[in-house]
């Protein structure tokens, strides 16, 4: 709770005038989202992830000619997007896993478009994604370790050049443990 007062009290300055150093930027919003990551509170950290998007696109909105400022200070990165799949992971929701499975979608899907210029997704995002899906207990739990480890091994294929493209050791570990 002390958190995201911290966070609504910064936004409040922010927005009262005291300028751009008074503004919650990424490392701000990274910090709040690991917080919770780390104590498997996906529904918290997902919000914040989606308040950061919103806050960036606001911004925009009201500042178009400061674009690429509020893209190097807003602008979520795979870093935020990952936390958001590590808490579903390490959350006891019926549903984390497909939250999970879920997020690394949608930062598939960033990444091919751009829309987010620092979106990139690596094999620790498929792995935590593995993890959720092992820990989920569901009895499709291990096709779907298996589809994502699939989608990762493609993936390599296609961009031979970016070793954190492919599976590695943490993916096997998810794989055999399905």
């Amino acid at each position: 709770e002390r958190c995201l007062k911290l966070l609504k009290k910064l936004k409040r300055l922010h927005e009262s005038g005291w300028g751009t150093d008074f503004m919650p930027d990424q490392e701000c919003y990274r910090v709040f989202m690991k917080r919770y990551a780390n104590i498997g509170d996906g529904d918290q950290v997902e919000a914040l992830l989606e308040e950061l998007y919103a806050f960036y696109l606001d911004q925009l909105d009201q500042n178009p000619h400061k674009r690429r400022e509020f893209e190097l200070m807003l602008s979520p990165t795979s870093a935020h997007f990952s936390l958001v799949i590590l808490a579903w992971s390490r959350s006891d929701s019926p549903t984390a896993a497909e939250r999970a499975e879920a997020i690394l979608n949608h930062m598939l899907e960033l990444e091919a478009s751009r829309e987010c210029k620092d979106i990139f997704v690596r094999s620790s995002s498929f792995n935590m994604g593995m993890v959720a899906w092992n820990q989920s207990g569901a009895p499709e739990s291990a096709s779907k370790v298996q589809s994502l480890f699939d989608r990762l091994s493609e993936l390599s294929v296609r961009d031979e050049a970016q070793k954190s493209r492919g599976p590695d050791s943490g993916s096997y570990s998810a794989l055999i443990a399905s």
